[in-house]
This record gives C-alpha cells, structure tokens and sequence, in this order.
C-alpha cells in the first residue's frame, strides 16, 4: 500500500502523513530547508531490521511520542529494555507540501487498512 502522491518513492504497509512545523526538526536526517513540511511513515515496524541511520517514532509512556534515529533508538531499548519501549513508526519521506492546504489532495489521506484479498 502506498499514498498516491508519493509513488513510486515510498511504499509500505501501514502508511500516514504527520504534519511537520518546521522542516529543520530533520536536519540531522538531511532537510535542507525550514518551514512546514509533511513526513511519511510507515506505522509496521520490523524491529528485527533496525536501519541505524533511519528515523523512528517511539514512546516509552505511550503518551509522549519521540522521533529518535536508529541508532538512539538501541540505545534505548539497552537501557530500559524492549519490553518498556514501543516503536510506532518508521520514517520513509518528508518533503514540503504545496502552497495551499488545498493542493494537497492525496497527501493528507490515512492509508490504515490493507484490501482484502
């Protein structure tokens, strides 16, 4: 399943957009621009296949949600244990949406359910 607007570039599983108020949060993951912006995550995780230079969602309290990269995010699961941790997505794209909220279309839909086969 992917979102119409992104394809070819990103596919997953379980995608959704969460909107970004400032484009410079990702700077250590390659944003070269302030600004809003969207990112693309995929909400199936495969915890076995952690990318340490990726970005992930994760909460500890499953209230607050952090974005940590890969590489924090074993850190993490070291200290306080994969059993206290849930990852809730994996980045896949962020990009700067157009102009107007209206231009948007696609990019704003929530894929949550796969088709049935």
């Amino acid at each position: 399943v992917s979102l119409p607007m992104f394809q070819p570039f990103v596919a997953g599983v379980d995608m959704t957009v969460v909107t970004l108020e400032d484009m410079k949060d990702l700077q250590d993951f390659g944003a070269k621009s302030g600004g809003p912006g969207v990112l693309v995550v995929d909400r199936v995780v495969n915890k076995s296949q952690i990318d340490t230079e990726s970005l992930y969602a994760i909460t500890l309290d499953d209230q607050e949600v952090s974005f940590v990269s890969g590489q924090e995010l074993l850190d993490k699961v070291e200290i306080v244990g994969d059993d206290n941790l849930t990852v809730l997505a994996k980045a896949l794209m962020a990009c700067k949406p157009p102009g107007k909220k209206s231009d948007w279309g696609d990019a704003t839909a929530v894929v949550s359910n796969l088709p049935s086969e």
